[in-house]
């Protein structure tokens, strides 16, 4: 038989039956995919099944921890789930290419909503906006003022008009928050920390955690727990990771069980930056390296802040040290959402600050064991970046920070190298060049000078910021193409 007979008989791909094709096509980046459709006419129909697009969400949500109810899936055609599960691909290869189209031209869309009707009895002001988030998804949006919480469901197409909440909640608000998935991934739960008096100098801290679930009939924001801490101690750092809350005050690290209102807690000896919380450990970010605890049951009905009492000492069952490096500066993790995640634990720590205002930044990966029997801190490499510190966001398989400055508003995408492979030893791995790749979000627009405070999705490729004309306006600016209508 000669060559050319052989070829005849070969399989191709396309000879494949069709259910064996949607289970190779679910290996393939939704990009891939559609490329795969111009091959031919019996790929174009394997491509277009459902099922594959339906996977591919799947997929894309579970990669990058999206909020599920960003995408009503059961009423999206075809099309709407093709656009959203390739729109992040799309935007990020635009931003590092260095392409000007998201800042200049048909990428970049905005529209500003006036707030002037916040309805709830128990308001009778629109409030200051004092900060705001924006769910990873892109299409829910929590706010903050001094006296009220909202939260909005922004959409997927854009609209001019004015925005209603889908629900608003009296609190008091002055700066520390945290928001977070439910454990079924389908609603919110939100941590506030307040004080109970202002402007005075001694005053008692409450903690409440809400949850509302936006998606469903009628949105409520509900609060679901409640403490209240004395004076005496300073909180000021947080995790929330599905029914525990993870407070360090001073030194004491306590876990909250806020659902069976018990407590775990012990005493450290260290200082800390910012707590990371893995699947089964806490992760404190410290100035000569990072401690490793297991989370412990929580079992205690007493709080450790309930008064003087004795919290015993123990120490980490594993501390990591910097390799050849004195005490850094100013370490920032992935932002809480992704707290309790099966994400990689990557964070960044400040080397140096330039005259000009760029920093230098060194990235490490926190690797563990599953039994915490044994870790390294992974050095990935070093960059540059210009602008305040922001906390990281998970964007495929890059790391993206925005910041802001007098003139516009910038996003950084920071793309590392892959993970060296398992079998490597741990010691022997040397930090690589990270290649940075920036993109302006914005020059000349009414943000600059007159910016509040902003959230950026990378997922979605949405800016939403505060600004004041004369009131307070929530701005929204959507780098991406025209999506088809969703409900």
């Amino acid at each position: 038989m000669s060559l050319q007979d052989r070829l005849r008989t070969m399989f191709t791909l396309s000879d494949l039956p069709l259910d064996v094709l949607v289970v190779v096509i679910n290996f393939l980046h939704p990009c891939d995919i559609l490329d795969l459709r111009k091959v031919c006419r019996s790929l174009h129909c394997a491509t277009s099944q459902r099922i594959v697009w339906l996977d591919a969400m799947n997929r894309m949500c579970m990669d990058n921890e999206v909020f599920r109810p960003t995408f009503p899936v059961s009423s999206m055609s075809i099309l709407q789930l093709e656009y959203a599960t390739t729109i992040t691909r799309r935007w990020m290869t635009s931003a590092c290419n260095g392409s000007k189209k998201n800042a200049e031209g048909r990428w970049r869309r905005i529209r500003h909503t006036p707030i002037t009707e916040v309805v709830h009895p128990d308001i009778n002001e629109p409030g200051r906006f004092s900060s705001v988030y924006l769910v990873p998804g892109g299409r829910y949006l929590v706010s903050f003022a001094q006296r009220w919480l909202a939260v909005w469901d922004l959409g997927a197409p854009l609209h001019f008009g004015y925005l209603q909440p889908l629900a608003v909640e009296p609190i008091r608000f002055f700066g520390t928050f945290l928001v977070h998935a439910t454990p079924d991934g389908s609603g919110l739960r939100i941590m506030i920390a307040a004080p109970l008096r202002v402007n005075v100098r001694y005053s008692d801290k409450e903690v409440s955690i809400f949850e509302i679930y936006p998606a469903s009939d009628k949105p409520r924001i509900l609060r679901i727990a409640y403490h209240q801490i004395p004076h005496r101690y300073c909180m000021n750092r947080y995790s929330l990771s599905g029914d525990r809350l993870i407070l360090f005050e001073r030194t004491t690290l306590a876990v909250w069980d806020y659902k069976a209102d018990l407590w775990a807690y012990w005493s450290i000896d260290a200082d800390q930056q910012q707590i990371i919380v893995t699947e089964s450990a806490i992760v404190l970010l410290q100035t000569m390296g990072v401690s490793v605890w297991p989370i412990p049951q929580a079992t205690n009905p007493i709080s450790p802040f309930s008064g003087d009492l004795p919290i015993p000492l123990q120490p980490p069952v594993l501390m990591l040290e910097y390799p050849n490096r004195n005490a850094i500066h100013s370490p920032e993790g992935l932002c809480d959402w992704y707290s309790g995640t099966l994400q990689p634990q990557y964070y960044d720590v400040r080397d140096a600050t330039r005259d000009d205002g760029t920093t230098t930044k060194s990235r490490f990966k926190v690797v563990l064991k599953p039994d915490l029997s044994g870790g390294e801190l992974r050095p990935i490499g070093t960059f540059d970046m210009f602008g305040l510190d922001t906390r990281l966001r998970i964007c495929e398989d890059r790391l993206v920070a925005w910041w802001n400055d007098p003139e516009e508003v910038g996003v950084e995408a920071h793309i590392g190298p892959a993970d060296p492979d398992d079998s490597e030893s741990w010691t022997n791995h040397k930090p690589q060049e990270i290649t940075n790749f920036t993109t302006r979000l914005g020059s000349g627009l009414e943000i600059g000078r007159r910016y509040i405070h902003a959230s950026f999705c990378p997922i979605s490729a949405r800016l939403v910021f505060c600004i004041q004309e004369g009131s307070w306006n929530l701005g929204i600016i959507d780098f991406s193409p025209c999506p088809p209508k969703v409900s």
